[in-house]
Order: structure tokens, then C-alpha cells, then sequence
């Protein structure tokens, strides 16, 4: 339900700025540009192990909070593009155990992304792209969980994005699109039953993420 509400929510807004938006000619924006771009991410569960003991990470929806600098030529963008996100914890599995979580999975991400972004003489254009980049990756599955994780680690990032743009003015562009995020799997410290295990293996965590930009290109 939350997920829906959140969804529904991003695409009004999205779908209401473009109607009362006049739009621009048909040369897209060029040029160097600075935006904010507001989401919500659906995260897969993490896979994680220590000391033998196998166990996974249920993690929340959560809004992303991002911008980007970039310079868009009239088929290609290119940009550095930055955004956060917390995942509040749903349950934790191990050793046979579930139990709801009372903790949370924060992100920061940095990206250096390339999208074909092609001038097709009309104000609506098509984009698609990705990068490679890094994400400091703080988890905390809460406390009287059977695989209790508390740390924080760098990891290597990477992105697949598509979705559209319509440049509303000669200097403002909206856009709309879905990012595929993932990072590489890391080591955080952890315990198993009150037990310290030493680092617990992480595998890649990945986010399904839905996208709202505003642009302006300077």
C-alpha cells in the first residue's frame, strides 16, 4: 500500500507539471546542467553469512534523494550524479529464526553515468544510460536479531537507467525514468547470538528505483 501511494505519488507530480508546462522548441537543451531528482526505491533482500551461519536481511521501500551535475550535447549527457537513501528493516532471518527488524540500511552514492539522450526535434526525448561509481553502505539489522549487524563499508557501485525527458522551457527539463542500482558485496563486522563472528560476507545489494527530475541547463 505504501509503495503504491508513493509510486501514484511521484507520477502525479510528474504528470502535473508537464500539463501546465508550455513546451519549449524543438533544439533539446544543451548545454551544462544542474538538477534534483526525488524517488522510491524497491529493494531486493540481502543474502548474508558469518561464522558458518547463513541468514538474509529483508529491507523497506524508501524515498532517494538525489541530484546531478552534468552537460547534456544534443545526443549525448554526461554527468556526476549523487543521491541517499535509508532503508528502514523489515525482518531478519538465521538459523531457522525470523524475527522483525527495529534497525536500517542508509546509502550514499556517487556515480559518473553516460546516457544517449538524442535530439529528435521534439520538446519529449528518450534516454538511456548507466555508470560505475561508489556507495558508503551503513547497516544496522537492530537489536535481539540472531544475526546482529552493526557497521559501516565503501563498496562499488554501478547503474542502468531509462525513461524520458521533455524540456518544458529553453532552460528547464522534466524528467521521468526507472534505475536499476547495485552494490558489489562487502564485509561488515557482526554477531551471532550475542557471539562476535568477525566480518559477516555481504552479497550485492540491489534497488529497483523509480525517478523524478527537475533540470536546468545553463
Amino acid at each position: 500500500m505504501q509503495a503504491r501511494f508513493a509510486v501514484s505519488l511521484l507520477l502525479t507530480a510528474a504528470a502535473a507539471c508537464l500539463y501546465g508546462a508550455a513546451p519549449a522548441s524543438a533544439q533539446g537543451n544543451t548545454g551544462l546542467y544542474l538538477e534534483g531528482t526525488l524517488g522510491y526505491a524497491f529493494p531486493d533482500s540481502v543474502d548474508a553469512s558469518a561464522g558458518g551461519i547463513d541468514g538474509e536481511v529483508e529491507l523497506k521501500d524508501a524515498f532517494v534523494f538525489g541530484g546531478a551535475l552534468g552537460y547534456r550535447f544534443p545526443w549525448v549527457r554526461l554527468e556526476l550524479n549523487g543521491s541517499y537513501r535509508k532503508f528502514d528493516t523489515d525482518k531478519v532471518k538465521a538459523q531457522g529464526q525470523s524475527v522483525s527488524g527495529n534497525g536500517d540500511a542508509t546509502a550514499v552514492v556517487g556515480l559518473f553515468n553516460v546516457y544517449l539522450d538524442p535530439d529528435l526535434g521534439m520538446p519529449v526525448h528518450p534516454y538511456v544510460g548507466g555508470g560505475i561509481g561508489g556507495a558508503y553502505v551503513k547497516l544496522d539489522t537492530g537489536d535481539d536479531t540472531p544475526l546482529n549487524v552493526d557497521d559501516e563499508a565503501g563498496a562499488f557501485a554501478w547503474n542502468l537507467a531509462a525513461g524520458l525527458s521533455y524540456d518544458v522551457t529553453e532552460h528547464v527539463t522534466l524528467s521521468a525514468g526507472y534505475r536499476y542500482l547495485r552494490f558489489e558485496g562487502t564485509d561488515f563486522s557482526a554477531s551471532v547470538a550475542g557471539v562476535d563472528t568477525g566480518d559477516v560476507d555481504v552479497d550485492d545489494i540491489a534497488s529497483h528505483e523509480i525517478l523524478i527530475g527537475l533540470r536546468y541547463t545553463f
